[in-house]
């Protein structure tokens, strides 16, 4: 009967091992997915008027075609994601919605980073032109 129980609890330790292992591989592969999912992404954090600091991840917008296109032709954006758009200078900055399938949140950032304005739920396939008062260089759509 000795035998018999050594050999369970060895049978015993090694399901445990082979489950440790399966959740170790389990955890590695979900943070690698989590890393490839937001690589090539600008990762940036508002601070709200209430201390909180929600975190994004951007798509770039750095050329003019890609500024064009923004984010045209999307039917769904995650609530962690966006757009930042990087003009080279500061100017009065407008944005319309056409070819633009969701509502967005546009952000409208100045030269040092301070918020200059914010347009909230877009209407979407709309030419109206999307603007603040004052001047940009950044802007990040949500």
């Amino acid at each position: 009967m000795p035998s018999n129980e050594k050999w369970r609890k060895q049978q015993y330790q090694q399901v445990g091992i082979v489950i440790f292992l399966l959740l170790a591989l389990v955890a590695a592969v979900y943070g690698y997915a989590q890393y490839r999912e937001n690589a090539g992404l600008l990762p940036v954090t508002f601070q709200t008027e209430k201390g909180e600091t929600p975190r994004f991840y951007m798509e770039i917008a750095n050329t003019p075609s890609q500024r064009q296109k923004g984010l045209m032709f999307r039917k769904s954006l995650d609530k962690s994601r966006g757009m930042i758009f990087l003009f080279p200078r500061e100017e009065p900055r407008g944005f319309w919605m056409k070819n633009t399938y969701i509502s967005l949140d546009m952000v409208f950032i100045s030269s040092d980073w301070e918020v200059v304005g914010v347009r909230e739920n877009t209407p979407p396939l709309t030419e109206d032109r999307q603007s603040v008062p004052g001047v940009s260089q950044y802007v990040i759509e949500l």
